[in-house]
């Protein structure tokens, strides 16, 4: 089968096997299958995928894969590592640490507080992936003291306040949004109405990352010389890049009140 058929059968960034065809033969690449099957040797399987959505780079895009080990839970949630790699020049191939929290399927990603790893495609090896593999199992281990301390830990009205504002502000980063007031954060479900440092970063990253923050901003009306107020709600983040960058934001600022 020629190249150009292969290419346009290919859309698949997971299973892709060429590099995109901006790369010159001196690119070294690094098939996302490969590296899955190297973590099946070490008990880890996919859990979900995510990916970028473009038209230029597709079937070579930035792609985001979860994986599980039935050996990393705490209670009903599981511990993960999160895989980031593409085939267009673009990324590193990246190993970190996050965790699946089953009551309102949530996928958080834990910054580099824990674990995180970029493999560049030049000077790949997999003795270099296994390391990285192996270094994460073992800030899991840390990653679940620091959940179990975080669910042990109460937050006073006062607390939960400056967290929610602290992690909802990073939401609006880059906007034209000014003068922000954010309104209270709903409660999505019974099992949630607690008081503890685990559950309220949930709540709050769970509405950084699927939107319905609600907030206010004002501007002043010169002309008639009062404030003018307007009600906004943030939309569902669909970027990878964004994803990530606010995931490890949202538990960093979390992480501060146990560190």
């Amino acid at each position: 089968m020629k190249l150009l058929q292969l290419r346009a059968l290919n859309t698949n960034p997971i299973t892709q096997i060429l590099a995109h065809d901006s790369r010159s033969s001196k690119y070294n690449k690094v098939h996302t299958n490969d590296i899955l099957e190297q973590f099946a040797r070490h008990g880890w399987y996919e859990h979900k995928r995510t990916m970028v959505n473009s038209v230029v780079y597709a079937g070579y895009q930035k792609h985001m894969v979860r994986l599980r080990n039935e050996a990393f839970k705490i209670g009903d949630d599981n511990l993960e590592i999160v895989l980031t790699n593409s085939h267009n020049g673009r990324s590193s191939v990246v190993i970190q640490c996050g965790i699946y929290r089953m009551v309102c399927s949530n996928g958080m990603i834990i910054g580099e507080e824990f674990a995180k790893y970029r493999i560049r495609h030049i000077g790949f090896t997999y003795s270099k992936l296994n390391k990285a593999i192996i270094d994460a199992e073992v800030q899991l281990y840390r990653l679940k003291d620091a959940v179990c301390k975080m669910k042990s830990t109460k937050l006073t009205e006062q607390q939960k306040h400056e967290l929610r504002y602290r992690c909802f502000k990073t939401r609006l980063e880059g906007t034209s949004a000014t003068n922000i007031n954010f309104l209270k954060l709903t409660l999505k479900r019974q099992a949630d109405d607690r008081s503890d440092l685990w559950t309220y970063y949930n709540r709050v990253q769970e509405a950084v990352i699927r939107g319905g923050i609600e907030y206010e901003t004002a501007s002043y009306d010169k002309d008639n010389g009062r404030y003018n107020f307007i009600t906004r709600k943030t939309r569902e983040v669909k970027s990878v890049d964004k994803i990530i960058k606010l995931n490890e934001q949202v538990f960093k600022e979390a992480f501060k009140m146990v560190a």
